[in-house]
């Protein structure tokens, strides 16, 4: 009877559930593959023109500039990821120790800590700071090329 209605109005009929289902299947998957073609056009894209500077003279790659970001964002920032990371676990500690002494369990603080700040905290912290960090950097970096125009 939904269907005489629909089709009056004009309106395509309701999926079924098999199809409904398909639908519910098919589409993180058709997402998930857009997202891998993406990817795989970025790197197809990044080589090629890493191809061309090294093929053809008159294309610039800027290896030396490369090797100075990757240095200023990627391993100046190790001391504040491993400074932030303590003082979570520090903060951590502090606060897991009086709960588990009710429990007679405070011999086992440092491997609660250890777990949720390294494995669990651990690449979120670093994310954060590192997002932080390299954003900060290339705004003064930015600021800094305005001011001196």
């Amino acid at each position: 009877m939904t269907t005489a209605k629909a089709d009056q109005r004009g309106l395509p009929p309701e999926p079924g559930p098999v199809r409904r289902a398909l639908e519910a299947c098919g589409a993180p998957l058709v997402l998930g593959i857009e997202y891998v073609g993406a990817v795989v056009c970025l790197l197809l894209e990044t080589f090629r023109w890493v191809w061309r500077s090294l093929v053809r003279k008159e294309v610039r790659f800027g290896r030396f500039a490369l090797y100075a970001q990757i240095v200023r964002l990627g391993v100046r920032s190790i001391a504040v990821i491993c400074l932030v990371s303590a003082c979570i676990g520090l903060i951590l500690a502090l606060q897991m120790s009086p709960t588990l002494a009710d429990y007679d369990q405070t011999d086992k603080v440092a491997n609660v800590v250890a777990i949720a700040v390294f494995r669990e905290l651990g690449p979120l912290i670093t994310a954060v700071v590192l997002t932080g960090f390299a954003g900060a950097s290339v705004a003064a970096e930015i600021g800094t090329m305005v001011v001196g125009e």
